[in-house]
């Protein structure tokens, strides 16, 4: 598949999709996830996309955890 030798089932898509949390749009079309917030598609980078696969692995209260960290750098760069 990573040669283009063959060209997979969407059934195989699919189960690396579930069994890995692979992005589709990194599988298939060799882009950065595309995030949907309302009206509005954001191209996510690299690192983006990897701290949202990671986050999504974590459990609800490294999530929590994690939220609280974010909120404080924000809150410095807003205090400033």
């Amino acid at each position: 598949m990573e040669k283009d030798k063959y060209k997979p089932s969407l059934e195989t898509v699919i189960a690396l999709k579930l069994n890995f949390d692979i992005d589709l749009d990194w599988l298939l079309l060799d882009e950065a996830a595309t995030f949907y917030s309302g009206l509005f598609q954001v191209k996510l980078d690299d690192l983006e996309s990897k701290l949202i696969s990671g986050f999504r692995k974590l459990d609800l209260g490294d999530k929590q955890e994690i939220a609280g960290i974010v909120d404080l750098k924000l809150k410095r760069y807003r205090d400033k």
